[in-house]
């Protein structure tokens, strides 16, 4: 039973405290009155013991209410007046001693009764202490008791996982993060030929095969960085004695000591698995050769071998059917659930019966089909070979014969069923109306010589069409008995007999009428095809007429500068002369370029654009030749260069001049001798390409500054056509105007119908230093902001700023890379030194960036220097 604790219990009320003072003192008096009346005496110890008591209970309050009333109930019992209510003066002290002897008594038992429950609150404090003391302790106790017993269960599990890694015929590895062999068991050096202390300490990667240690070194670090998940792949591993063997690993990265990563990998010897598969493999390419299809299964149901019978039937190419689940690619309607299947191929190795499977296009095909469990030596279950032959045909046949015999009776069309080669033994009421012969009359006799026509039985193929489909639809002439010649729509279908016989069942339509009307629309369409081809043409002329007065192919303007470039074009298209195209930034040069390959009898094959200054130097050479795999470090399979996808066509080198040294030597090759070689390859490979190259630098300064090679430049410059500067073309300007704001305005769907004189005049006036390509800028920018019908320009986006020229006797190359040099650095001094981004220098030179970089390095400019600014 819990001790009481007078803290846990609520305080008394004050008016009970009061009322036990005021109970107390007439208590004592009642008993006081009670003792003398029986004993003729009564002490004063009971008005003290009711202060005592009343103190203790109540607290100082009630204890001096109690003393008061004690002092008047003293004053009134044991002093009583005789004469009056005042207590005599000699009685003064014997009351004053009372009243002072109650209101100690009372501040004693106040205070003895605080100091119990001071001691009584310190001894509960105590034992909850101890009691708290105690649990800990049994808390303390039983985790030292689980920690005791996990350190055992981990123990025990140490040693039966040192006993698994020991002695399970299973090769186990302990790798570190550098691939480092930690430990290894006995079973596995073993299997690998070596012993334990020449496998730990040395890389894991020796015992792998070589083309595999790559892949290898990926998916360990793969694995470490999903620590705890488990993965698994096959590779080659090479053994002591240079037998390769192929092994399934599964690995998985965990913490060493809570700290350092360690990944172990369980090996499993698959070799026989891996020579059965490829056995297999080479079994079923050779039924490539057949017809029929023929797929292989693992038992996953994943498709592992697709022959071209079954790309024919189905529509999947091998490349899209491998890896797929089966029966989620073919969507099987299986006639028996597949685990019945699967299981009656365990039981026997074999099963047929009748599938329907899904093509690509979504129609349905039925077929017979075989199936065949293939095993290893151990007699392990390796996949299913399904041979499947279509029925769909005779399926079909049979279900439209079962329909034609309900309506042959009331069929309008002709029917009749005749037996190989051609004895008609059925002949329908349709047959007698549509032929004239009677029933009578054409039983028992040939079809062919009925009718007077050749019978199909007779065309190439038809019987073996009708023996493998079933069916064979085509158009026939016939001849009725009045000697009326009629197209008509035959149908004949395939039937077997018990007894062997083969019965076709044929049914004709008449279609001449409809033939007849055919060909009258026909003629009707073959008249308007010629008035669409006379349309044609004359729009074709249009259109000439239009380009040889406003446009060549894409290129805008009329001026006389520009007209001698067009003849300049035309005469060079139609050869396979080496063309080099130089000119200024944005003026087009790439559009000259694909003016020549359109007009040129290569303008059918394709038209590739090789940015020279936009490929890093050490790739340039595999961009334009191709590489074979493995030729460099990231060269994981071969890849075709640009020349060879531009066989046949046109190749355009923009930038040529940015292209490195040694390329230019490849380039000058295939210029001569017509052929060259993938980077990291041997096998030389002809080149039918027509090269055009373009440039804004100076090849004569390249080449004095050692640059560009000579013999390079003379192999390219067989035709130059230098692209003339938009301010040498100031006829041009409102052409190019007027193109450019029917572009801009018609892709924002905005209506332009003039422009601003102001506008014009501005713009005919401005040099444009970027030409076209800034003047395309300004004109796509205006149309942007244009909130009216009439054109115009922001006079603060044309700087009027023209670029210093050199002096007089300066060389025109030198002049060119003095204007090239300053527009670029003021370029970079508006970017604050930034090339690239919205607000880069690269933006506002209309260069690709990497094309800008390249022009910083050659022209040896610090673009640092700028961010200050």
């Amino acid at each position: 039973m819990p001790k009481f604790n007078p803290h846990l219990w609520p305080k008394p009320p004050l008016i009970l405290c009061y009322g036990v003072a005021a109970l107390s003192v007439i208590t004592a008096l009642i008993i006081a009155r009670w003792l003398e009346i029986n004993l003729q005496t009564a002490p004063v110890s009971l008005f003290l013991c009711a202060v005592m008591l009343s103190a203790w209970f109540g607290g100082i309050g009630p204890g001096l209410l109690a003393a008061a009333l004690s002092a008047l109930a003293f004053a009134y019992y044991f002093l009583p007046p005789i004469y009056s209510l005042v207590v005599e003066a000699k009685e003064i002290p014997r009351f004053l001693i009372f009243a002072l002897s109650a209101i100690l008594v009372g501040s004693l038992s106040a205070a003895q009764r605080r100091a119990a429950e001071s001691l009584r609150r310190a001894r509960d404090d105590l034992d909850a202490t101890v009691q708290e003391l105690k649990r800990s302790n049994e808390a303390l106790q039983t985790e030292n008791a689980e920690r005791t017993r996990v350190e055992e269960a981990l123990r025990e599990s140490e040693e039966q996982w040192r006993d698994v890694f020991e002695n399970n015929p299973t090769m186990y590895f302990i790798v570190d993060v550098a691939g480092t062999v930690l430990s290894v068991n006995p079973f596995g050096a073993d299997q690998l030929g070596y012993t334990v202390n020449e496998l730990v300490g040395h890389s894991v990667l020796n015992v792998f095969y070589e083309a595999d240690r790559d892949a290898v070194q990926r998916n360990v670090a793969i694995c470490l960085e999903q620590l705890g998940q488990s993965m698994s792949w096959e590779f080659r591993k090479v053994r002591k004695d240079g037998r390769v063997i192929w092994v399934r690993e599964t690995a998985k990265a965990v913490l060493r000591e809570k700290i350092h990563p360690i990944v172990l990998i369980a090996c499993e010897d698959i070799t026989d698995r891996k020579r059965a598969e490829e056995a297999l493999q080479k079994q079923a390419r050779l039924l490539d050769l057949t017809h029929d299809t023929v797929f292989v299964r693992n038992m996953h149901d994943v498709i592992i071998y697709w022959n071209r019978g079954a790309e024919e039937l189905y529509g999947w190419k091998k490349e899209e059917a491998c890896g797929k689940v089966a029966h989620q690619l073919l969507h099987t309607i299986f006639p028996a659930p597949l685990e019945e299947i699967t299981a009656a191929l365990h039981r026997t190795g074999r099963w047929e019966g009748e599938l329907v499977h899904t093509r690509r296009d979504g129609t349905h095909v039925t077929v017979a089909s075989r199936w065949a469990l293939e095993s290893d030596p151990q007699g392990n279950p390796l996949a299913v070979l399904e041979t499947n032959n279509d029925i769909t045909g005779s399926k079909q046949a049979a279900q439209a014969l079962r329909q034609q015999a309900n309506l042959l009776k009331q069929a309008h069309d002709a029917i009749f069923v005749w037996e190989f080669p051609s004895t008609i033994v059925y002949w329908n009421r349709g047959a007698e109306q549509l032929y004239g012969f009677s029933r009578e009359e054409a039983i028992g006799r040939p079809s062919h010589e009925l009718l007077h026509t050749e019978h199909p039985i007779a065309t190439p193929g038809f019987e073996a069409v009708l023996e493998r489909a079933g069916t064979w639809t085509g158009e026939l002439t016939h001849t009725t008995r009045d000697g009326r010649k009629i197209i008509v729509e035959s149908r004949h279908v395939l039937m077997r007999e018990a007894d062997g016989r083969r019965l076709v069942l044929e049914t004709n339509r008449d279609i001449t009428e409809r033939k007849r009307t055919e060909a009258t629309l026909e003629q009707a369409f073959q008249e308007i095809q010629v008035l669409k081809d006379q349309l044609y043409k004359e729009n074709l002329a249009l259109k000439e007429e239009i380009d040889r007065s406003s446009m060549f192919e894409e290129i805008v303007g009329a001026s006389p500068v520009l007209q001698d470039v067009l003849a300049r074009i035309a005469k060079v298209a139609p050869t396979d002369s080496t063309v080099l195209i130089t000119g200024e930034t944005g003026t087009g040069k790439e559009l000259i370029a694909r003016a020549i390959h359109k007009r040129s009898q290569r303008s059918t094959r394709a038209f590739v654009n090789v940015n020279c200054a936009a490929t890093p130097p050490s790739l340039i050479a595999s961009e334009l030749f191709g590489h074979e795999k493995g030729a460099f470090t990231g060269a994981l399979q071969r890849r075709l260069g640009r020349f060879e996808l531009a066989e046949g066509g046109t190749i355009f080198l923009d930038e040529i001049g940015e292209l490195p040294a040694e390329t230019q030597v490849a380039l000058l090759r295939v210029l001569q001798e017509r052929e060259f070689e993938r980077v990291g390859g041997t096998h030389t490979i002809r080149a039918d390409v027509r090269v055009i190259a373009a440039t804004n630098r100076d090849l004569n300064a390249a080449i004095a500054a050692g640059t560009f090679r000579k013999d390079l430049y003379y192999r390219l410059n067989v035709f130059p056509i230098e692209s003339p500067p938009l301010r040498e073309r100031q006829d041009d300007i409102l052409l190019l105007v007027e193109y450019f704001i029917d572009r801009y305005a018609s892709k924002a769907g905005k209506k332009i119908r003039d422009i601003n004189k102001k506008t014009l005049e501005l713009l005919q006036s401005y040099p444009w230093p970027g030409n076209i390509r800034e003047l395309q800028n300004v004109i796509e920018r205006s149309v942007i902001v244009c909130d009216t019908e009439t054109f115009s320009v922001d006079e603060a986006w044309l700087s009027r700023e023209t670029p210093a020229t050199g002096p007089a006797s300066q060389p025109l190359s030198e002049q060119l890379v003095t204007h090239e040099k300053d527009m670029i650095e003021a370029a970079l001094a508006e970017a604050r030194g930034r090339v690239s981004g919205p607000l880069g220098a690269a933006v506002k030179l209309g260069l690709p960036p990497s094309t800008l970089e390249s022009k910083i390095r050659s022209l040896k400019i610090s673009k640092h220097r700028f961010k200050s600014i």
